[in-house]
């Protein structure tokens, strides 16, 4: 399961007019209901992690493979489409 890990830290939007100051109290509301949700989220996340650790692993494995599988594929299709090229 993946995370998402922010790179930077989002800047506040700035617009170009005035808001009221219901506006701004709304959208201080939402930024803070946003924040706890994502607290929340990575909670949650990380009790998953913690009591679900074989099936995080298999599944990984899982997508290793697949990962493995697909690439592999693509190399075929891609020499494939070079030797079908050579030969027109």
């Amino acid at each position: 399961m993946g995370v998402v890990i922010p790179l930077f830290k989002t800047k506040v939007r700035e617009c170009g007019f005035e808001l009221t100051s219901e506006e701004k109290l709304r959208i201080s509301l939402i930024q803070s209901a946003m924040e706890t949700l994502h607290r929340e989220e990575e909670n949650i996340e990380q009790e998953i992690a913690r009591k679900c650790r074989e099936e995080i692993a298999r599944m990984n494995m899982i997508d290793r493979k697949l990962q493995e599988l697909e690439f592999e594929l693509e190399a075929i299709y891609q020499n494939s489409q070079r030797h079908n090229d050579r030969i027109s």
